[in-house]
């Protein structure tokens, strides 16, 4: 399990959890009063840990645990009040939730580091010309910590941008503003995506790596009132 204390902020609450090695039957998705979800042991296991990790940290955020049901392409609809986001990635989800009147939305995303030959392979398909010159002149050894860092951190904006613009976007809508250092790095848009999310505009993100593990934070809070 990882050490999420990099990413814990007040007001928001994190779980984890490991994905079943056993198999799934549909009375594992019944019980919680979930639909059975139609695939592979991988796909079904993977789904069931994300959900509970929600049911988790709900419980801590709210002190109700929720067994969230899905919404066709839109993801597990979270209870009123709430916001969050889940992610998985071979043996380990995560969850992180936080309450809807300080943070207007959330995107995790937690990927195994890839290895050298998949990043230079795969990065022209994530990365724009800019972030191509930035990224192939780094060491061999610093490559795979790079690409898969940049990698889930656009799929943490994705997750969190998504359900307030109400429209997909891709790898090549979004560019690097700050390289990755500390835990931190900048996206910038690419392209106008709503009225409150125009190009050129910069989303700062947290970022952790352990156990060969990548877990981006992307969480937008309430704008403050004006007094």
């Amino acid at each position: 399990m990882l050490d999420l204390t990099a990413l814990q902020f007040a007001g928001l609450c994190w779980s984890q959890h490991p994905v079943s090695q056993v198999e799934i039957s549909d009375s594992d998705f019944t019980q919680r009063g979930l639909v059975p979800l139609v695939g592979g042991q991988k796909r079904r296991a993977e789904f069931l840990a994300g959900r509970q990790c929600a049911y988790d940290a709900l419980a801590q955020l709210t002190g109700n645990g929720v067994w969230l049901p899905s919404r066709q392409q839109l993801g597990p609809e979270w209870p009123t009040g709430t916001c969050g986001s889940l992610s998985h990635s071979r043996e380990l989800a995560v969850a992180c939730v936080g309450k809807s009147s300080q943070w207007q939305s959330i995107g995790i995303d937690v990927e195994r580091l890839q290895p050298a030959e998949r990043a230079q392979r795969l990065a022209s398909q994530i990365m724009t010309s800019n972030e191509l010159a930035w990224f192939n002149p780094l060491p061999e050894e610093i490559q795979p910590s790079a690409f898969s860092i940049l990698f889930s951190a656009k799929e943490s904006l994705f997750k969190a941008l998504h359900p307030l613009v109400g429209r997909r976007f891709y790898f090549h809508d979004v560019e690097l503003y700050v390289a990755p250092q500390e835990g931190r790095l900048s996206l910038q848009l690419l392209i106008d995506l709503a009225p409150k999310w125009r190009k050129y505009q910069v989303l700062a993100l947290r970022y952790l790596i352990q156990q060969d593990y990548v877990l981006s934070l992307l969480a937008i809070a309430q704008p403050r009132s004006q007094t």
